[in-house]
C-alpha cells in the first residue's frame, strides 16, 4: 500500500484498464484469502465469544491503517464511535460466553485468538487497498472485477485444495443435490450481492464507515430472531447490540449534518424570467 497512490474520491481518474482490474483483484485475493482464512479457522480453535470480539478489532485496525495510508481520514469521532462499536461487541461476546459450553485447551485458545487478530489486521489490509487502487466507483467495471476475482481464486486455490485433500487436512467431497439449491443461493445472496454492496460502501463512504456497518449484523440478527423465532436475550446482550448501533449512527452523525441542503424550488417569478 502506497500512500502516494491515494486518490481524492471527489476527483476520480479515469476508467480502469482490463490489466488495472486483473492485478487489484489478484491483490485484493490474496488479502482476502489470508483474511477469511484466519478468521474461518480461528472459532475452531477458541470460543465463539473470543473470537467475535477479536475479529471486531478489524474496526480500529481499519482506522490507524486506512488514515494511515489515506484511504480514508481520521477524526476524533469516527475513534468514539469505533471505540462504542467495540464495546457493544465485547458485551455480546461475554453475554454467548456465559452460556457457552465450547471447551478448548489453552495452546488452542491462544492459538485461535491470534489467528482471530490476523484476520483483523489483513481485513484492514484489502479494505484499504481496495479504496486506494480503485479509489471511485466510476472507475470499476463491477462485473469484470468480480469476474477476475473468481477466475484468480479458482486458479490459485485449486492446487491448495489438492494438498489439502491428499494430506487428509481437509476431504474433498461432492455435495449431495439437496445442498446444491442452498450452496447457488448462498453464493448469489451471501457472496456476490453481499460483496457487491460492501465494495459499493467502501468506495462510497469509506474503509472505516463500512467496517463499522458490518456490525450491524449482530442486531440486526437479534431482532430477526425475536420477531421470526421469538427467541429471547439477555440484558447484557440487548445493551451490547445497542451500543453497536449507536456507534454506527454516531459516525454518520457529521456527514448528515454536513449534507448540503437542496437547492430551492423556483418561484413563479423564477420561471416567468426565463
Amino acid at each position: 500500500m502506497d500512500k502516494s497512490k491515494s486518490g481524492n474520491a471527489a476527483v476520480p481518474e479515469g476508467k480502469m484498464s482490463l490489466v488495472e482490474h486483473a492485478r487489484c483483484a489478484a491483490e485484493f485475493c490474496f488479502l482476502w484469502y489470508i483474511a477469511n482464512s484466519c478468521n474461518n479457522a480461528s472459532y475452531g480453535l477458541t470460543t465463539v465469544s473470543s473470537a467475535t470480539i477479536l475479529a471486531s478489532l478489524s474496526g480500529p485496525f481499519t482506522l490507524l491503517i486506512a488514515s494511515r495510508f489515506g484511504a480514508d481520514q481520521f477524526t476524533y469521532v469516527k475513534l468514539v464511535a469505533i471505540l462504542v462499536c467495540f464495546g457493544g461487541v465485547c458485551l455480546v461476546g461475554l453475554s454467548d460466553s456465559s452460556s457457552s459450553t465450547d471447551t478448548h485447551s489453552s495452546k488452542s485458545l491462544i492459538t485461535g485468538d491470534i489467528l482471530s487478530i490476523v484476520g483483523a489486521v489483513f481485513y484492514a489490509c484489502y479494505i484499504t487497498q481496495m479504496k486506494l487502487r480503485i479509489k471511485h466507483e466510476s472507475r470499476v467495471d463491477f462485473p469484470l472485477f468480480f469476474g477476475f476475482l473468481g477466475l484468480i481464486n479458482m486458479v490459485c486455490l485449486i492446487p491448495v485444495l489438492a494438498v489439502l485433500h491428499y494430506t487428509g487436512v481437509e476431504v474433498f467431497e461432492l455435495p449431495g443435490a439437496n445442498a446444491i439449491p442452498y450452496m447457488i443461493g448462498n453464493a448469489l445472496f451471501g457472496t456476490v450481492l453481499s460483496d457487491y454492496f460492501w465494495m459499493m460502501a467502501t468506495l462510497l463512504a469509506g474503509p472505516i464507515v463500512t467496517t463499522l456497518g458490518l456490525s450491524l449484523t449482530t442486531p440486526v440478527a437479534m431482532v430477526g430472531d425475536l420477531v421470526l423465532k421469538g427467541i429471547t436475550y439477555s440484558p447484557m446482550y440487548v445493551g451490547g447490540a445497542a451500543l453497536i448501533v449507536v456507534g454506527f449512527i454516531g459516525i454518520n452523525l457529521p456527514v448528515l449534518a454536513n449534507k448540503p441542503a437542496p437547492p430551492p424550488a423556483p418561484t413563479p417569478a423564477d420561471v416567468d424570467d426565463s
